[in-house]
C-alpha cells in the first residue's frame, strides 16, 4: 500500500420502554387520563414547551397503556378493529384546550389530544396511541395475544422522557412480528420502525429497533439503531421485514458526497440469541460500500477489511475522526470519478474519494472493494 492510498476488500462475512406483561392494575378511566394531560398542559403554560418533553408525558402513556389493557382484555377473538377504534376514541373523548399551549399567537392548540388506533397484525391485535404535540404526535405501540379467552399485552414500544437527556418524539411507521411461537422459550421477535417527529425538513432521525419477547417473558432489546434519513413524505421510504431469525430494513441515507445528496441503503441482520449480527450485502454498489466503511465505527468497519490491511486501514479510518472516534464536522467527500472495474480481477472495483475539508491533510484516497 502506497502513501495516500487506502485499500480494503469487502469480505463475504460481514430509549424505549421494555416491560413484561403484568396483571391488570386498578381501573384506569378516561377522567384519569384527562387529568394527566391537564397536568402536562399546565406545565406547558409555564415553561412554553409544546413538544410534551416532560415527565408528565410518561404518566399519560402509562395511564393509556393500563386503560387499553382493560378495554381490550375481554373483546372477542373476532373483534372488528375499525369498530374498536371508533368506540375507544369516542370513550376517551376530546381533551379540553384553551389556547394557552399554542406554539405562537394565532397557532392551533392541540397539545395533549389523543388518538387511538386498533389493527390486526397477523393473529395479534396491535394498538397505537398518538399524543398531539407541536407539529405532530408522539406515538406508542402495543401488541396483544389471545390467551385463555382474553387479549393480553406482551409488548410495548415508545419513547420515554428522561430528565437531562434530549427527548425526541416519534411517529411509529411499522411494527413487524415474527411468526407465532406460542409460549416457546425463545418468544417472538418484534421490530418497530419509526421517525423523529418534527415540523419541517425531509431529513429525520429514523429508528430501527428489535426485541425478543413473549407472554411472561422479559422484553429484551436486541437492536436499537438510528440513522439520519431522507424521508421525502415523512413516513417513507422506510420499510422492513422479518423472516425467521433475519431482519431487513431499507431506507435512504444522506451521502457524504453532496453532489449525490442521498443513497439507498439496506440493513440485514441475523438474530443470534440476544444479538443482531449484520449480514451481506453491506451495500448495493461499490461507492455505497465505501461510504458504509467510512461512516461506521471501526469495530464494524474492521469486519469488512482485508486482514492484511487492518493496521493501515485503521490508522486511515481514525484520521478522519476526533480523539473520541467521532467523525469530523466537515466530513464531506467528493467522488474522484466513477467506480472503475479492475481489468486484472473481475471481482475488484476501485473507488476514489476526495476530502476537500479534511483537517488531517488526507485529501484523496482510493479504495479497492471486492
Amino acid at each position: 500500500m502506497t502513501r495516500g492510498r487506502s485499500s480494503l476488500l469487502a469480505m463475504a462475512t460481514a430509549i424505549v420502554l421494555a416491560t413484561a406483561p403484568v396483571a391488570l392494575a386498578a381501573a384506569e378511566t378516561p377522567a384519569g387520563i384527562h387529568q394527566a394531560v391537564a397536568a402536562m398542559r399546565k406545565e406547558c403554560a409555564v415553561s412554553g414547551v409544546t413538544r410534551g418533553a416532560s415527565h408528565q408525558q410518561n404518566g399519560i402513556k402509562r395511564r393509556l397503556a393500563a386503560w387499553l389493557d382493560q378495554q381490550l382484555a375481554n373483546e372477542p377473538a373476532d373483534a372488528d378493529p375499525a369498530a374498536l377504534t371508533e368506540r375507544l376514541n369516542r370513550s376517551l373523548g376530546p381533551i379540553a384546550t384553551d389556547g394557552s399551549c399554542a406554539s405562537e399567537p394565532g397557532a392551533s392548540d392541540t397539545l395533549g389530544q389523543i388518538e387511538v388506533g386498533i389493527r390486526r397484525n397477523g393473529q395479534l391485535l396491535e394498538a397505537r396511541t398518538s399524543i398531539a404535540i407541536e407539529c405532530g404526535g408522539d406515538d406508542s405501540a402495543y401488541l396483544y395475544e389471545r390467551v385463555d379467552g382474553q387479549w393480553r399485552r406482551f409488548w410495548r414500544g415508545e419513547q420515554i422522557f428522561m430528565p437531562g437527556l434530549p427527548y425526541q418524539p416519534q411517529t411509529i411507521t411499522a411494527v413487524h412480528v415474527s411468526p407465532d411461537h406460542g409460549n416457546a422459550a425463545d418468544g417472538r421477535l418484534v421490530m418497530a420502525l419509526g421517525v423523529e417527529e418534527w415540523c419541517a425538513s425531509s431529513w429525520h432521525v429514523a429508528y430501527v429497533r428489535l426485541w425478543r419477547t413473549g407472554l411472561g417473558q422479559p422484553q429484551t432489546t436486541i437492536l436499537d439503531d438510528s440513522h439520519f434519513a431522507f424521508l421525502s413524505d415523512v413516513v417513507g421510504p422506510l420499510d422492513g421485514r422479518l423472516n425467521g431469525d433475519e431482519a431487513e430494513v431499507e431506507l435512504v441515507l444522506g451521502s457524504i458526497d453532496f453532489d449525490v445528496h442521498s443513497r439507498w441503503a439496506q440493513r440485514r441482520y441475523r438474530i443470534e440469541g440476544s444479538e443482531a449480527r449484520r449480514l451481506d450485502p453491506i451495500a448495493l454498489t461499490p461507492a455505497n460500500f465505501v461510504e458504509e466503511w467510512l461512516t461506521a465505527p471501526w469495530p464494524q468497519s474492521s469486519q469488512w477489511t482485508e486482514p492484511a490491511r487492518q493496521d493501515n486501514a485503521r490508522r486511515w479510518h481514525g484520521a478522519l475522526r476526533d480523539k473520541d472516534g467521532v467523525i469530523e464536522g466537515a466530513f464531506v467527500g467528493e467522488a474522484a470519478g466513477g467506480a472503475l472495474h479492475c481489468r486484472a480481477d473481475a471481482g475488484l472495483w476501485q473507488v476514489g474519494i476526495e476530502f476537500p475539508n479534511a483537517r488531517s491533510g488526507r485529501r484523496q484516497a482510493w479504495f479497492l472493494v471486492r
